[in-house]
């Protein structure tokens, strides 16, 4: 509905429905919305790989393998920031 509008929502928008998703186990439709952020013009950032990698690792279930290679983009780039 928000799209629609020409409204789009804003990354912590986005964290917080893949959090949603993957707390009721509807890991296919969070995984959705990780690839629908960057065509509503939100960076994928290190806090919504956390949920998302952090839910499926605590069910020892992968869905998707290319949710890793997703992940390996950014993982250089998590360890960096929280160094500094």
């Amino acid at each position: 509905m928000m799209i629609t509008e020409g409204c789009y929502p804003s990354p912590a928008i986005f964290n917080s429905l893949v959090h949603a998703y993957c707390k009721s186990g509807d890991y296919a439709r969070a995984y959705k919305l990780l690839k629908k952020m960057p065509k509503c013009g939100c960076q994928l950032g290190y806090v919504v790989y956390n949920i998302f990698i952090g839910s499926i690792c605590g069910i020892q279930e992968m869905p998707d393998m290319s949710v890793l290679e997703l992940a390996g983009r950014r993982i250089r780039n998590c360890l960096i920031q929280g160094l500094y």
